[in-house]
């Protein structure tokens, strides 16, 4: 059998009659978080020897030796078998069993007293679980949205006293600061498209043979298809003039910016703004989203 901690007060016991092993042999009363004297194996309430061996050294019978242990497994099947009372049968819980299914039956009995799951907002009432529903009917710090649509969500305790007029405008502000990051964001994006590596798609260099090279690149202005890369123009003497060829410039696009609702653990909820933009050059104008940044700014608190 599992083991398990025997805390119930003689008070909630139902058996008439209680075998004498089952009592403290200092309290005289039914044994609670039950230990044994490893030498005379006698059994004590855990706080009555605690209280003992706080003012003598020895066990109450005298024993030489001052060390407990668990109780015998006879001594707690005995203690699990007694029929006893639910704890909240003062509240009216007339569950009656064993102790060890009333042990179970208290993990969920519907009696258990419980505190509003608003107590953060204010809400100081406890009641039984059972009537949590009925509860929270009536609760007045529950959220619910605002009735006249501003989307805000509110208290009812608050939803008199609400403004939609001022939730929105503190909304806007939000908004408009969003943005304006979301631009120096998007500014910072495009000066790291001009510094991007340049890809010369289709040109071989003449001397070491590279393709698609990286970088500037150079072409002779009489010869034809005859172009250097940086490297080599700096070591090769060709018999023409060799012109730099220009690269190209390379700019972002805004494809789409999408608002998302999200909450954070600490900071509560927030608005992220998903922007997804496009690098792209001149000479192309057929493009697909490559890139994407994300802002996320504190909205309005809930009250």
């Amino acid at each position: 059998m599992k083991e398990q901690k025997f805390d119930i007060s003689r008070e909630r016991v139902l058996d008439e009659s209680i075998s004498d092993v089952l009592l403290c042999k200092i309290c005289f009363e039914l044994l609670e978080d039950p230990v044994e004297c490893s030498e005379c194996n006698s059994e004590f309430c855990r706080k009555c020897i605690d209280h003992w061996f706080a003012r003598n050294p020895v066990c109450p019978n005298r024993c030489s030796s001052a060390s407990l242990q668990k109780p015998h497994k006879v001594i707690i099947n005995m203690l699990m078998a007694l029929k006893v009372t639910c704890k909240n049968s003062s509240l009216s819980c007339n569950f009656i069993d064993t102790v060890e299914s009333v042990l179970a039956h208290e993990d969920v009995c519907p009696y258990n007293i419980m505190q509003c799951p608003n107590r953060s907002r204010g809400c100081a009432e406890t009641f039984p679980s059972k009537d949590l529903a009925e509860h929270l009917e009536a609760c007045e710090y529950v959220r619910e949205e605002c009735k006249n649509g501003c989307g805000q969500m509110l208290t009812k305790k608050k939803q008199k006293s609400h403004s939609c007029i001022q939730y929105l405008k503190r909304e806007m502000e939000t908004h408009r600061g969003a943005l304006k990051e979301l631009e120096v964001r998007i500014a910072k994006m495009k000066r790291k498209a001009m510094c991007l590596p340049f890809v010369n798609k289709g040109i071989v260099c003449e001397k070491c043979k590279e393709k698609d090279f990286i970088g500037q690149s150079y072409r002779c202005a009489t010869c034809v298809n005859y172009n250097l890369c940086a490297v080599c123009q700096k070591i090769i003497k060709h018999k023409h003039e060799v012109q730099k060829v220009p690269m190209e410039i390379f700019d972002i696009e805004v494809v789409s910016i999408e608002k998302q609702m999200v909450t954070d653990p600490i900071r509560g909820p927030m608005q992220r703004f998903k922007v997804a933009v496009v690098i792209k050059s001149e000479s192309e104008s057929d493009f697909e989203p490559v890139s994407y940044t994300h802002l996320t700014l504190p909205t309005t608190p809930y009250v």
